[in-house]
């Protein structure tokens, strides 16, 4: 009875509420005018294409809307949506598998600054293409993991939306040529995942196909500070040898599962980036021992947050020296067969919160002595 003045409503997550709730809401908005701004009904199965077409019609002052992961969305939905709403800043349609580029297809500017439409198999690059074209500089933050796009997505992107800040491009089938482009026209990208994309090569970050040059006036990712490449098969020393090169001081870094890094890249990365580093992921990399993480430990003073799982090779050293880590908040050790109890009493941490020692060796008694001295765990 009080949605005249209701600006934000969030049901996400309700996934038994019959669309017949839904319904009943969008009849109450019909009746009398609304002043909805945030709606989040992501994860509620549910709901309806019908509801939503309704919510969007009496709703024009909508700003912020998730419809993550419902299933029953389709192409009308967010057509009349983006129709009706102008004032529309951000959309998160994020697993509507049912969406096609007849979703996106009108050709009026849009307001959007903040789009994830990850997880939409039936999208193609033409539905990136008119985003970008619709959008324009106004988009900084866009999220397209799992839809498989290549290069001329990317480039359109690239060459419409220069304000990007942050990108997420994992699980696609973009080349270096796309991160090239990326690097000269959006200057003000942040933040850039591209995980699991298995045509980028080991030269992805230079400037031109073959070794470091001394080309001082090659401008590569000039504001980044958080960068994720994992699981990018061909990434090796050399692609690290670049990101020290070329990218500037990284806040965070995510290289886990990349098997061909070993310490001598880990200490190019580390000689640039360990004062600025917050969170380091070197999850499953295989080749890295105690080297690394004793230079980790000597170097990067800020760091917060450190995943280790399954690194295989490091032992005992590296827990002694953990603990110069003062700031560290995530700590995951789990998968380390090497470690032993010996080196598990070195770990004493005044700040951390999380600690995953799953599958590891350490006894029940030193569980305990880590838990006593460690208040916030």
């Amino acid at each position: 009875q009080h949605h005249e003045t209701l600006r934000a409503l969030d049901v996400s997550g309700c996934f038994r509420m019959p669309d017949e709730g839904f319904s009943l809401l969008v009849s109450s908005f019909s009746t009398r005018p609304n002043i909805l701004e945030e709606l989040n009904v992501s994860g509620c199965t549910q709901l309806s294409n019908i509801s939503l077409q309704r919510i969007s019609l009496h709703s024009p002052l909508l700003r912020n809307v998730c419809l993550d992961y419902c299933r029953e969305l389709q192409d009308t939905s967010i057509y009349d949506l983006l129709e009706n709403c102008k004032q529309l800043e951000q959309l998160s349609v994020a697993g509507c598998f049912q969406l096609t580029d007849a979703a996106f297809s009108s050709s009026s500017p849009l307001q959007l600054q903040r789009i994830d439409i990850s997880q939409t198999p039936k999208l193609t690059e033409q539905s990136i293409v008119a985003l970008a074209q619709r959008c324009g500089d106004k988009l900084t933050s866009l999220s397209l993991r799992g839809n498989r796009v290549g290069d001329p997505a990317v480039h359109a992107l690239a060459g419409w939306c220069t304000g990007l800040v942050h990108l997420a491009l994992d699980r696609s089938l973009i080349t270096d040529a796309s991160l090239r482009c990326l690097a000269i026209r959006c200057e003000s990208l942040n933040s850039l995942s591209v995980s699991h994309c298995p045509q980028l090569s080991s030269l992805m970050f230079h400037p031109s196909q073959g070794t470091v040059s001394n080309n001082h006036e090659w401008k590569s990712f000039g504001h980044m500070k958080s960068l994720n490449i994992s699981h990018c098969a061909n990434v090796d020393d050399v692609t690290l040898e670049a990101i020290a090169c070329w990218l500037p001081p990284l806040c965070s870094l995510d290289v886990s599962g990349c098997e061909k890094i070993s310490d001598r890249g880990v200490n190019l990365v580390l000689q640039k980036s360990a004062p600025s580093l917050l969170s380091l992921n070197i999850s499953q990399c295989s080749q890295l021992t105690d080297i690394s993480v004793v230079q980790i430990a000597l170097s990067c003073i800020s760091l917060e947050e450190l995943n280790l799982f399954n690194c295989k090779e490091i032992c005992d050293l590296s827990l002694e020296h953990l603990p110069n880590c003062t700031n560290l908040r995530s700590l995951d050790l789990s998968s380390c067969r090497k470690l032993t109890d010996e080196g598990f009493k070195h770990l004493n941490f005044q700040h951390l919160q999380t600690l995953n020692l799953e599958e590891s060796n350490i006894s029940d008694s030193v569980a305990s002595q880590i838990i006593s001295r460690s208040h916030s765990l």
